[in-house]
């Protein structure tokens, strides 16, 4: 059983924002077992980048913070993404599309299980 919780996407300069981002999730859900920054481009110094926070005592079904992460999504302009480590589904919050949790089947996602 593990999540991560992915907050993207982030630009060089919004150091402020990552700040902001860490302190929310720290504040609601608990300090993560473990944060990394994952760049679109690792050889690219202005690529955007995300922000994931593992969890590994948590599923997608026993996690319960949905409508904070939500309201953080959409005050922030940020989409975010929560990934179950043992089913490989995700929901995802994209604040610019539906204004609603999107739930999906995605199989094993490498840029998740690498970073933990």
């Amino acid at each position: 059983m593990a999540i991560t919780i992915d907050f993207n996407i982030f630009w060089p300069g919004q150091e402020d924002l990552e700040t902001q981002c860490t302190e929310f999730i720290e504040g609601t859900i608990g300090t993560p077992d473990k944060t990394t920054i994952l760049k679109e481009d690792e050889s690219d110094d202005e690529s955007g980048y995300s922000v994931l926070f593992y969890y590994e005592n948590f599923s997608i079904d026993s996690f319960s913070n949905w409508d904070e992460l939500y309201d953080f999504a959409n005050e922030t302009e940020l989409y975010a993404i929560v990934y179950d480590h043992k089913t490989h589904i995700r929901k995802g919050y994209w604040y610019d599309e539906d204004s609603e949790w999107i739930e999906q089947e995605v199989g094993e996602q490498d840029s998740y299980l690498s970073n933990i």
